[in-house]
């Protein structure tokens, strides 16, 4: 409600400021609109030529009748030209400097000790182009981390992103049907799955979702088997310290287990046990030749 000159919330039993961010969705939300339908002060002589026509190459699969020639009849179908004006989602996409208008229209990528590359679509389509924050990647030795300005819609808990299809709520409408088009995302309300699923294809564990009101993170672990991992698990120090020697040495032996841990052989008998139980060690060959290797997940 409007008081004064100020917007104010319930939260309680007192009376509470929105923020700006805060107060720019709350209308967006009001109005129907999406933030990537607004429209900005840009006609079509700011697109980026070169840009439009990679686009026409990538959704001409998706969009066979589409016409290179006509530039205004592919950004006015797509929604992303309307009263000879770009939308934001047309500027984005295809606008020259962008970022003059959407100073938050950025990735930060920070590199910590390693290398890494990272094409972002969920990041870039998801967002909350409300919030004047950078999406932020952080890549560590053993995990990338992706944090995106904005929370998950109230449609949306981070248990059903784990579903193989869930709700799918467009923060950005425009902006996923160019990206779908380009055939750089697939069917909406599939995209955390697929990622669930590409983790466990490369013997991954699965991603860890986080949210609140106005952030969510997304944290991808490259080793499956780190310590601290292995003790949420419910493993002994022993058992911590012998996966570590399974992974540098590429399996175990009972023989090995003793000698390492100093266990006697029915405790390193029931500790390799239960590793295997876990699924973390797949048991190799028989009798004395057994040996211990650690499971890659998904398999």
């Amino acid at each position: 409600m409007s008081c004064g000159g100020r917007y104010l919330k319930r939260v309680g039993t007192t009376n509470r400021d929105f923020t700006p961010d805060e107060l720019a969705r709350q209308f967006l939300t009001r109005s129907g609109q999406t933030w990537d339908s607004l429209l900005t002060p840009y006609g079509i002589e700011r697109v980026q030529p070169e840009t439009l026509t990679t686009f026409v190459q990538l959704a001409r699969p998706r969009l066979p009748y589409i016409d290179p020639d006509q530039p205004q009849l592919i950004l006015e179908n797509l929604g992303l030209l309307r009263e000879g004006r770009l939308t934001n989602a047309g500027l984005l996409l295809f606008g020259r400097r962008p970022q003059e208008r959407f100073v938050q229209a950025r990735v930060r990528i920070g590199v910590f000790r390693s290398p890494t590359e990272v094409a972002v679509i969920n990041a870039l389509i998801h967002r909350d182009y409300t919030v004047a924050t950078d999406i932020q990647i952080r890549h560590y030795d053993n995990e990338l981390s992706i944090w995106n300005p904005g929370g998950l819609p109230s449609e949306l808990t981070v248990e059903q992103l784990r579903e193989p299809q869930h709700l799918s709520v467009l923060r950005n409408p425009l902006l996923a049907q160019a990206f779908y088009f380009a055939g750089l995302i697939e069917r909406w309300g599939t995209g955390t799955a697929r990622i669930i699923a590409l983790c466990r294809e490369q013997g991954l564990p699965e991603p860890e979702f986080n949210a609140d009101a106005l952030q969510f993170r997304v944290r991808f672990l490259k080793d499956p088997y780190t310590p601290e991992r292995l003790r949420k698990m419910g493993l002994n120090e022993r058992q911590v310290q012998a996966v570590n020697y399974a992974k540098e040495h590429g399996k175990i032996t009972n023989r090995e287990y003793r000698q390492i841990t100093g266990v006697s052989d029915e405790g390193a008998r029931l500790d390799l046990r239960q590793l295997v139980e876990l699924g973390i060690f797949q048991q190799q060959g028989r009798g004395r030749n057994v040996s211990y290797i650690p499971k890659r997940f998904g398999e």
